[in-house]
C-alpha cells in the first residue's frame, strides 16, 4: 500500500509539472491573439466610436504564474480621426493564483513611448474626448 501511494504521489507531481511546461510553453504559441483583432476593433467601436488600431498581440507567460499581453504599435482614435493616444508598445501582466481568490492583481503594465492628444473644441470650453465620453453616457441614460 505504501508504494502504490508513493508512485501515486509521483504521477500526479509528473502531471502538475507536465501542465506547469505547457502553460509556459505551449500556451503562448498555441493562443493567437491577433486572430481576435477584429473582433477587438468592432466591440470598441461599437461601445464608444473611437477606432482602434494594434499590432502583433501576443500572449505572455511567466514562471511566477503571471499571463498577459504584450502589443505593439496601438493607436486610439475619436471618431472624427483625431488621434487621443499612441504607443509604440504596451504589456499587461495578471497574477494567475490570486483570480483564484477572485481578486485581480496587475502586477505589470509597461507602456513605450506614450503620446496622448488631448485636442480642445472650437470653442475651446472643453476637451474633445470629453464630448465623446458625453455621448456615451447619454446614450447609456437613454437605454
Amino acid at each position: 500500500m505504501k508504494l502504490f501511494l508513493k508512485i501515486l504521489g509521483y504521477i500526479v507531481l509528473a502531471f502538475i509539472f507536465i501542465i506547469y511546461l505547457a502553460y509556459l510553453f505551449v500556451l503562448p504559441r498555441v493562443v493567437d491573439l491577433n486572430s481576435y483583432k477584429g473582433m477587438v476593433q468592432e466591440l470598441v467601436l461599437k461601445n464608444t466610436g473611437m477606432s482602434l488600431d494594434f499590432n502583433n498581440a501576443k500572449l505572455i507567460t511567466t514562471p511566477i504564474l503571471e499571463t498577459g499581453i504584450q502589443i505593439s504599435g496601438l493607436n486610439l482614435k475619436l471618431p472624427d480621426k483625431t488621434p487621443l493616444l499612441e504607443t509604440d508598445g504596451i504589456r499587461v501582466k495578471v497574477s494567475l493564483p490570486n483570480l483564484l481568490l477572485l481578486t485581480v492583481r496587475v502586477s505589470q503594465v509597461k507602456i513605450d513611448n506614450l503620446k496622448v492628444t488631448a485636442d480642445t473644441t472650437l470653442d475651446g470650453t472643453q476637451y474633445k474626448f470629453m464630448n465623446v465620453i458625453q455621448d456615451l453616457v447619454n446614450a447609456e441614460k437613454e437605454k
